[in-house]
């Protein structure tokens, strides 16, 4: 499933699924045009935070080079929880880096990320690591 899929739907969209610390994490990217949604949902969450993060600068050309390159979160991106129980200070951790992985690799990206994370993040760069692998494979961006 390389390829984004346009059969029964007309939007871009990638599924992959990979095993995270023994648990089997599903990930799935749609492209609209004018969001950019992200899910990641194991088998054991029914449904977990939903961040909107847009992705614009506040201005154009505000980027620093240096957070361009390193693997630090960007500052200008800042999740706001749309539905669920995202005041963990973990769910935020992985909508800041899941948002910057995107942002770095789409540069100019105009749209709103809304990140669904129904998964059961643990204190572990491991696992967010894995993580951020997982939606690198449904990357539609």
């Amino acid at each position: 499933m390389n390829e984004p899929q346009h059969d029964r739907c007309p939007i871009p969209q990638k599924k992959d699924s990979a095993q995270i610390n023994g648990v089997l994490i599903h990930a799935e990217a749609l492209g609209f045009t004018d969001k950019l949604v992200i899910s990641l949902k194991d088998e054991r969450e029914a449904i977990g935070p939903i961040f909107s993060i847009p992705l614009a600068l506040p201005r154009p050309g505000l980027l620093l080079k240096s957070e361009e390159s390193c693997g630090l979160p960007m500052v200008h991106l800042t999740p706001a929880v749309l539905l669920g129980g995202g005041s963990q200070d973990r769910f935020q951790v992985y909508a800041v880096q899941i948002s910057s992985m995107v942002s770095r690799q789409a540069n100019g990206e105009s749209r709103t990320l809304i990140l669904s994370l129904g998964i059961a993040p643990i204190e572990d760069g491991k696992m967010l690591s894995a993580c951020l692998n997982l939606v690198e494979k449904v990357r539609i961006w």
